[in-house]
């Protein structure tokens, strides 16, 4: 049996000849990965285990389709995409909207995720109130426009570059970073009761509006 530093290739042939050991090892290195994008796509973590695992069944229907023009990471981001953007919709359909805060996406220190938008070396102001502006910043990403969220949470949330998260959405480069621009410049006016707190400014507006859509 390969080790989780297994190289792509031999999991996918693996995967393709239908090995159960080889789906074992892929939920075991990736789950957390899938869950986490769900959570912050979705904005609930109980959608979101329903999604990651309708994400890892639809990898096993679909694996003999993977042609390696893309990483396996990369093609395994794409399909969850997909999944939690039928979960919204659906979801959407049905007249059934859900949110809570996402606890379970801060770092181990209890930092909140926001850097992106604030400041990449905050004080003691910032940190202390780092849970709220976590909630805030989680509820303002699953607020943005679909195309919009998916770039932020693949670039800003999971670090992939602007050529992965292209290959992942389908899109061209550029779009990408125009959407990621869009994204940034509409989080930061949604969090901007938040930041200016944090910097000791007072807020101009009401801080109830970061979760509205």
């Amino acid at each position: 049996m390969f080790v989780e530093k297994t190289p792509n290739e031999p999991l996918v042939d693996a995967l393709k000849r239908g090995e159960e050991w080889a789906y074992r090892l892929l939920v075991h290195r990736e789950q957390d990965r899938i869950f986490n994008v769900c959570c912050r796509y979705i904005g609930n973590a109980e959608d979101a285990k329903d999604a990651a695992q309708e994400t890892f069944i639809r990898v096993i229907r679909s694996i003999r389709q993977f042609r390696g023009e893309s990483s396996l990471r990369t093609w395994l981001y794409r399909i969850t995409i997909n999944v939690c953007k039928n979960f919204v919709r659906d979801r959407s359909r049905a007249g059934y909207d859900r949110e809570e805060p996402l606890d379970a996406l801060q770092d181990e220190s209890g930092m909140a995720r926001a850097t992106v938008v604030a400041n990449p070396n905050p004080g003691p102001d910032e940190l202390a109130s780092g849970n709220e502006l976590e909630e805030a910043l989680s509820q303002s990403v699953a607020g943005l426009a679909e195309h919009y969220r998916a770039a932020f949470i693949l670039r800003h949330q999971e670090g992939l570059t602007y050529e992965e998260i292209a290959q992942a959405l389908d899109i061209p480069t550029g779009t990408v970073r125009s959407r990621l621009s869009e994204a940034r410049q509409q989080l930061r006016k949604k969090l901007a009761p938040w930041l200016n707190e944090a910097r000791g400014q007072p807020s101009k507006a009401g801080r109830s509006s970061a979760g509205t859509r």
